[in-house]
């Protein structure tokens, strides 16, 4: 059990935090096997992982705002991109920007409506549909990308400096290990 100390912890996090992170291990430990818990340092590097990875998220999205586009507009664009000749079937497109098929189709539609994609039935297979970059996403995406990079360099490259390969390894093991095969 976590002993929650009565004044803040030394890395300046209230007691209010350290109580939440106390209820949270208590409520896991029952859904833990074999009772195979987080240490609370383990899990509080996680929690602030996740935070960390919202955070970011919330940043691009802000650096994005003064085009008119969203983190996962940009993704979208730049996923559509890398594709052979700018264009992929929807459920390639949701799964390579890593969104549900349905949050990808409302994007999508809302990015259709601006003029920056568009969205092409199969010739013979009603239920598939390609997505294509239009002149006018593309124009966005070339305009937008240096505000983009020098907002991941400002914050994400700045604070990983020189630790890159260490943080590519990590995060290959991750994506290694939470993909499905």
């Amino acid at each position: 059990m976590v002993v929650v100390p009565t004044t803040g912890s030394p890395d300046g996090m209230s007691n209010e935090i350290l109580f939440m992170l106390q209820a949270s291990l208590q409520y896991y430990s029952c859904m833990a096997p074999n009772n195979e818990l987080l240490t609370p340092e383990q899990y509080l590097i996680f929690r602030r992982w996740l935070v960390a990875n919202d955070s970011m998220e919330a940043y691009l999205n802000r650096a994005l705002a003064v085009f008119g586009l969203s983190m996962t507009e940009y993704r979208m664009l730049v996923v559509l991109t890398e594709a052979p000749a700018e264009r992929l079937r929807m459920s390639d497109l949701a799964n390579d920007a890593h969104h549900s098929l349905s949050r990808s189709s409302h994007t999508i539609a809302r990015m259709e409506a601006r003029g920056w994609v568009k969205r092409i039935p199969h010739e013979s297979d009603r239920r598939v549909t390609y997505v294509t970059m239009l002149p006018d996403g593309t124009a966005l995406l070339e305009r937008a990308r240096p505000h983009y990079h020098a907002a991941v360099r400002r914050v994400f490259i700045n604070a990983v400096g020189d630790k890159m390969d260490e943080l590519e390894a990590i995060l290959t093991g991750i994506i290694a290990a939470t993909t499905m095969r």
